[in-house]
């Protein structure tokens, strides 16, 4: 059995641009023009959709989210970000401030699409880790997540991300889902170093010497 650790269990790292995460195997950009028509692609490839729960999406309507998460990263500094596997993208992994009422505030969404060509390589997981490590260290109390329940792969990631379920909800179609959510982790105390004992003064182990001359 192999001891070599997981990559995917590897925190995120920032590269030169404070905003691009890295990962062992990815890169995760601020959302981006360039990346729409991708967008898109994914958009209506029903691969992707049929899990989503709205159906393909119309240029139109791809353009005008497109569009949202520019916006969002203008005026929150977090967002979609591009899956780049190889310099190639390979999906998008988004983070979103949500009204969840039932769970500690601030609460944030996470969610992620996958390329059909990047499915079964652990992609989504790997993004997917280092954003929720993103969304704490931005001060997230609750980590949110939604998947239909006919969507075990993804419901599986959330698991693997340290979530529990939470309960059935709506996603924002109207259709129902599951809700899986995820506290922010409780740091652990650093634990102090153990005092050594103090010798007493006329203790016979103070000062004794061995047989080398060495104190003992």
């Amino acid at each position: 059995m192999s001891t070599r650790p997981d990559p995917r269990r590897r925190g995120p790292q920032h590269g030169p641009d404070p905003d691009v995460l890295t990962t062992a195997r990815l890169t995760l950009r601020p959302w981006h023009d360039r990346y729409a028509e991708d967008f898109f692609r994914l958009a209506r490839d029903e691969r992707v959709m049929r899990l989503i729960g709205s159906g393909v999406w119309s240029r139109e309507y791809t353009m005008e989210r497109h569009h949202q998460a520019l916006r969002q990263w203008q005026l929150e500094g977090f967002g979609l970000r591009a899956i780049l596997c190889d310099r190639r993208f390979a999906g998008l992994v988004s983070l979103t401030t949500v009204a969840q009422p039932d769970v500690p505030a601030p609460a944030r969404e996470i969610g992620w699409w996958i390329d059909p060509e990047f499915w079964g390589r652990g992609i989504a997981t790997e993004a997917a880790t280092a954003v929720r490590d993103e969304a704490f260290g931005l001060g997230t109390a609750t980590l949110v997540a939604r998947c239909h329940p006919e969507n075990a792969p993804s419901e599986r990631i959330m698991v693997k991300l340290g979530m529990t379920y939470h309960g059935d909800g709506l996603d924002r179609y109207g259709r129902p889902c599951r809700v899986y959510t995820m506290p922010r982790p409780t740091p652990r105390p650093t634990p102090r170093p153990t005092p050594r004992p103090t010798p007493r003064p006329g203790d016979s182990r103070a000062g004794r010497a061995g047989p080398s001359g060495e104190r003992r």
